[in-house]
């Protein structure tokens, strides 16, 4: 079973369930929502789309709902990443 299959769907107006017990450490999140991405990359949702429909960032779907790895996303930005300039 997939990381992603794991977590909870979100629940309506974008925001998880609550659940009991302690809260979930982000740096240790294997698997990321589409806001969470956008906010990373500072990105428009149809900006992040187009990354995805050319394939420069991958994302998992698990039903309806878009789940990112976060070594895909920190894939893509050392990808991305630009050489320091030389003066």
């Amino acid at each position: 079973m997939s990381v992603c299959t794991q977590l909870a769907p979100e629940g309506r107006g974008g925001h998880a369930p609550e659940r009991a017990g302690p809260k979930e450490d982000n740096s240790m999140k294997t698997c990321l929502t589409e806001s969470e991405v956008r906010e990373l990359l500072a990105v428009s949702t149809p900006t992040l789309w187009r990354l995805r429909k050319r394939g420069e960032i991958r994302a998992t779907k698990v039903g309806r709902l878009v789940r990112f790895l976060a070594k895909d996303v920190d894939d893509f930005l050392k990808r991305n990443r630009e050489a320091p300039r030389r003066d």
